[in-house]
């Protein structure tokens, strides 16, 4: 291997003998017939060893994107080639999160409607906090 394959933040260090980037499912469907040990490759985030192999990385980034929403609404069927973060989700406010205060407001269209009443109705900010000002009432 020429240069090292590493996760987004440079600090595991894959032993991957080369990664691939099929382009259809037919070129995927080809590669892990042809080859031994094969391994998803997402989106590097991971501070783990989870996605190592010996063999081949997989770059799931060059195939179609695929995004079917059910009749009712009720589900969604996406492709391998999907980013989470390219389905726009809303995290739940009462767990922890990573996404940056900036992200997190393009989210929420409507949240400029939100804080003008809430200064109105907590003008002394007893209800708010750090994380309150930073992810909701800054703009």
């Amino acid at each position: 291997m020429s240069s090292q394959i590493t996760n987004w933040a440079g600090n595991v260090v894959f032993r991957a003998e080369r990664v691939e980037r099929p382009s259809s499912l037919d070129e995927l469907r080809a590669l892990v017939a042809r080859s031994g040990k094969v391994r998803v490759l997402g989106s590097g985030h991971s501070f783990t060893r989870i996605a190592d192999t010996p063999g081949v990385l997989v770059s799931l980034d060059g195939l179609p994107v695929g995004i079917e929403i059910d009749g009712d609404g009720a589900g969604v069927r996406v492709t391998g080639s999907v980013r989470y973060t390219e389905l726009g989700p809303r995290p739940h406010w009462g767990k922890l999160f990573t996404i940056p205060a900036g992200t997190l407001r393009t989210r929420y269209e409507r949240l400029p409607d939100f804080r003008k009443p809430a200064r109105d109705l907590d003008p002394a900010g007893k209800f708010a906090n750090e994380f309150v000002d930073e992810y909701v009432l800054s703009e």
